[in-house]
């Protein structure tokens, strides 16, 4: 068997890491999966998130910069085929570790060594115990195998531009995935989510800080079909896993003045459909997200044209419902006052009853794998309710504590306290 094993050649080993490398499955938040693509004319340039899984020999090592790996995830990112990469931000890669290679190809050939053993069992004229030994052996190795593929496979790199630093250097972050029951690709997307490496929840806060840093930084309205194409394809904007995250955040923000407006269309002067503060079902592309003053300046416009309007059409006279049910009317005069068909308005003399339940109070747990969307229903079903009593004062706060045993990345802390510190939190910080 060892002698068999010795025989196998480098790229027989390499064809059955590849073979059941592609019987990896597509998982959320990506939209596609790429095995062992042989050019970077083998990974679309399409807008959604996509995770790359490299070619047994693309290895990466740590304390060696120029590496195989390295080599392959930049032609990649910078290229499709002969013409350069459009949409970098949608990619990640997942390369197998150098070191861990070598017990990888040690178990694959003791694996097909045992395999041609079974194969070739009638012309090596195998008893019965012998052949069982062939199928346990053969059973181990290919449990073996397996076990190796996932350790071997355990550095997730992702690309990134430090916007602080230089917006066109391109920055790898190389994180180890190793450890686990998880296949290759959910270590992968649970910690690219930790990371918020990619989004696929994204708060219209949040959405509004990248508007207000640089995408909208001269312009009054940014395209929404824009806004996708840049977040798509610059490296120093957040990565959201596909264009329905961007018009979720858009639909959030629109239930609220805090944020922006949408308009269906721009005729150079003018919005046209202008909607803020309220629910807005259909996003299309060919819409467009409008700086909040701009918006309000309109609307307040168009309210008094409209009010100029009926005062016109109004001419001397006005008829009002002289009913709360809407059936009858009465004509008033302006000049004196009076008028048909008038109905007396009795008052009410009962007395004002004290007011009752003057104070409420909440506290909710959030599922945190979809607070957005928690949030929004908070928001719709409890708080707009309160927030439309006349008089009332109402105060909402945020509490979040989080526990790490691993520890947070700098990256991460570098994130979260750049935007605490954009949207004006009053009390951050990391402890030890």
């Amino acid at each position: 068997m060892e002698d068999r094993a010795t025989q196998v050649s480098a790229s027989d080993v390499e064809y059955e890491i590849e073979i059941r490398l592609r019987g990896l499955r597509k998982e959320k938040p990506f939209a596609g999966i790429h095995i062992c693509p042989p050019s970077s004319l083998d990974v679309p340039d399409e807008q959604s998130a996509r995770l790359v899984i490299l070619c047994p020999g693309d290895e990466y090592k740590a304390s060696k910069q120029n590496n195989n790996a390295m080599t392959a995830v930049q032609d990649i990112l910078n290229n499709r085929g002969n013409t350069p990469r459009i949409y970098r931000n949608m990619l990640a890669f997942v390369a197998p570790d150098q070191d861990l290679m070598l017990s990888l190809k040690q178990a694959v050939r003791l694996y097909l060594a045992w395999k041609s053993i079974k194969e070739d069992s009638e012309d090596l004229n195998l008893d019965a115990a012998q052949n069982r030994e062939t199928e346990n052996n053969l059973r181990r190795s290919n449990e073996t195998v397996d076990a190796r593929i996932k350790e071997a496979y355990c550095w997730l790199l992702v690309p990134y531009i430090d916007k602080e630093t230089d917006m066109k250097t391109i920055v790898w972050d190389t994180i180890r995935i190793s450890g686990g029951s998880e296949g290759i690709i959910a270590k992968a997307a649970r910690k690219m989510l930790q990371n918020e490496a990619i989004i696929t929840t994204w708060a219209p806060a949040l959405l509004l800080m990248e508007l207000d840093n640089l995408l909208w930084r001269d312009s009054d309205n940014i395209a929404i079909k824009k806004l996708w194409e840049f977040l798509c394809t610059y490296c120093y904007l957040p990565r959201l896993a596909s264009e329905n995250v961007l018009e979720e955040s858009i639909r959030a923000g629109l239930h609220s003045t805090e944020y922006f407006a949408f308009a269906s269309a721009f005729d150079g002067m003018r919005y046209i459909d202008l909607k803020s503060n309220q629910y807005v079902g259909a996003i299309e592309r060919s819409g467009y997200l409008v700086k909040m003053g701009v918006a309000q300046k309109q609307i307040a416009e168009e309210a008094a044209q409209r009010q100029a309007e009926a005062a016109a059409q109004t001419g001397s006279g006005t008829t009002i419902p002289a009913s709360t049910d809407g059936n009858s009317s009465t004509y008033i005069d302006p000049a004196s006052g009076t008028g048909s068909g008038a109905e007396k308005i009795q008052e009410d003399d009962t007395a004002v009853a004290s007011p009752k339940n003057t104070r409420f109070y909440m506290s909710a747990q959030l599922d945190t794998t979809r607070i957005g969307r928690d949030v929004q229903r908070l928001v719709e079903e409890v708080i707009s309710h309160l927030m439309s009593v006349d008089k009332a004062q109402v105060e909402v706060s945020l509490e979040l504590n989080v526990k790490s045993p691993d520890g947070l990345s700098p990256q991460v802390v570098r994130t979260v306290s750049e935007n605490c510190r954009t949207l004006r939190v009053r009390d951050f910080g990391f402890e030890e």
